[in-house]
């Protein structure tokens, strides 16, 4: 809320303020198609809907809810991995590094069963796409922590989550397999 004051040599007239209850709306019902298209930078089918500031914004909501739900999915699906290998000791310093920092580059902190440390960056989509944005920070990590680093591609979060394993994606580039652009 904000107060706003009148200087009495400036106010021409009467001025009249008023304070009402703040409005409330429905939430919005957001496709999943509509996600998925954000998702996918599919912009041409984004292009051919209106979409208001309103609609964007449950959009970005969305997504964020399935980033959410992705990494919850990786914790879990790492903890248990390392379980199945006798590696409790492991499973129980598995760690959701996002919800403490958002700077790190990597969202979970996890290990492999000879205790190496991994770093893993969840990238989650409603959809099946194989298309997602990292960030040049997230790269720059990546490149740094070289076999260290993962992505894990989180598909159909929200039905029957999949997860597709890509580790050292800067090794992977330079050979070819995977294509990064602006």
């Amino acid at each position: 809320m904000m107060d706003l004051k009148i200087s009495s040599h400036k106010a021409k007239g009467n001025a009249l303020v008023l304070q009402g209850p703040p409005i409330r709306r429905p939430a919005l019902k957001i496709s999943d198609g509509l996600v998925e298209a954000y998702e996918n930078k599919n912009d041409r089918q984004l292009q051919r809907r209106k979409i208001s500031p309103e609609t964007f914004l449950a959009i970005k909501r969305r997504c964020e809810e399935n980033g959410q739900l992705g990494e919850e999915f990786v914790l879990n699906y790492e903890r248990r991995m390392l379980r199945d290998l006798g590696r409790t000791d492991l499973a129980e310093q598995v760690k959701w590094v996002s919800q403490e920092s958002v700077c790190e580059g990597y969202d979970i902190l996890s290990y492999e069963s000879d205790a190496r440390e991994k770093f893993i960056e969840v990238k989650t989509t409603i959809g099946h796409g194989r298309i997602f944005e990292i960030s040049d920070y997230e790269w720059r990590i990546g490149c740094q922590a070289g076999d260290k680093y993962y992505i894990y591609r989180v598909t159909n979060i929200r039905v029957k989550p999949e997860v597709e394993i890509v580790r050292d994606p800067q090794n992977l580039e330079r050979q070819g397999l995977i294509t990064k652009s602006p």
